[in-house]
């Protein structure tokens, strides 16, 4: 589906939206060509259902590879599984699970979807890194040492996105006990919250007394 072409004169500029029913997908514009005929319409037209075509089919592939994501950090923090598939699954979305992780566990304020925040963090965890999301919250795994670090640096780009709190903690491999340290980042976020420290991240060692 399309919206209608419309023509705004101070521009001089024509524009359509592309959209799938009830989903807004972008706007194509075209200008610089003074006035379309009716096939010049058509063609336009034509063009932005294409764009809605192809958009769609991206956004499902993504969807698809999210999902995927998602059951294998879902499996990681809760154990489920066995050892061996679990690793076989991560090298498959290019992660090494013999190398040390951070888990971290991200919260967003009420205004901000979770669909929202996950596709975010996907974005901006980086190369070698999951994203998922477990028992309600968004969770990740990224190559680290330092779970304090990676928390605090996860915080500061999805800030750009919403006031986001980020716990963390670790480091583990991901054939080790990764449920103890979800747990433990999970505590964290909520600590921090509690704290009134939401939009940082953290680690439950740098918050000492008050990470206990």
């Amino acid at each position: 589906a399309s919206g209608r072409l419309a023509h705004d004169a101070r521009s001089d500029q024509w524009a359509i939206v592309v959209k799938a029913p009830q989903t807004p997908l972008g706007i194509l514009v075209l200008g610089g060509v003074g006035v379309l005929d009716d096939a010049d319409r058509r063609t336009v037209e034509r063009a932005a259902v294409v764009s809605a075509l192809v958009l769609l089919f991206e956004r499902r592939a993504a969807e698809a590879e999210q999902r995927v994501r998602t059951d294998l950090v879902a499996d990681l923090v809760s154990g489920r599984g066995d050892p061996t598939s679990l690793a076989t699954r991560a090298r498959a979305q290019g992660i090494d699970p013999t190398a040390a992780h951070a888990v971290l566990v991200a919260h967003a304020d009420a205004d901000t979807p979770r669909r929202t925040l996950l596709l975010a963090a996907h974005a901006a965890a980086g190369h070698g890194s999951v994203v998922g999301e477990h028992d309600g919250h968004v969770v990740a795994l990224l190559p680290s040492q330092d779970p304090h670090r990676a928390a605090t640096e996860l915080a500061r780009r999805l800030s750009r996105l919403a006031t986001v709190t980020v716990g963390g903690a670790g480091p583990t491999t991901l054939t080790d006990d990764v449920p103890a340290i979800w747990r433990e980042a999970v505590r964290t976020v909520s600590a921090l919250v509690s704290l009134g420290l939401a939009g940082t991240g953290a680690s439950a060692d740098h918050l000492g007394f008050a990470g206990l």
